[in-house]
């Protein structure tokens, strides 16, 4: 008997690629940055590229949690209200703190996959009947 969670070779195997793909792209474009940047360029701000990588990270995870919801439109039109909820914070609260450290953004992404998921658990299509087990769902 399969679990909830359990997943294929293939599936896994996908997923690993996938994810090792993005790394290496990742580790590229910084590599490239560091060696063909001029020296007399100004400076960039990174605090809107951490943001965009933090919002992958957040929101990454927490599709990847609920992938059992993709199907159903309450799912979408919620984690588009927390998506808005994200930005308002990282493009209004955040800003007004000054420098916000890496740290800070490690604690965020706790609180908000905390959050977030307490939210997305309460959904209807998360639900299991008093009578039924998770195996007895379609």
């Amino acid at each position: 008997m399969k679990g909830a969670t359990s997943m294929s070779l293939g599936k896994r195997l996908r997923d690993l690629t996938i994810e090792t793909f993005i790394a290496v792209v990742l580790v590229t474009a910084f590599v490239v940055y560091a060696f063909e940047r001029p020296k007399d360029a100004p400076p960039i701000n990174f605090s809107f590229i951490s943001q965009v990588i933090n919002t992958a990270i957040v929101f990454g995870f927490i599709l990847h949690w609920f992938r059992n919801g993709w199907k159903k439109g309450i799912f979408w039109l919620v984690m588009a209200c927390l998506f808005a909820g994200h930005l308002a914070l990282y493009w209004f609260v955040i800003p007004r703190l000054g420098r916000f450290p890496g740290i800070g953004y490690a604690m965020l992404d706790a609180i908000e996959w905390v959050l977030f998921s307490r939210i997305l658990m309460r959904l209807p299509w998360n639900r299991v009947e008093k009578n039924e087990t998770i195996e007895d769902l379609p």
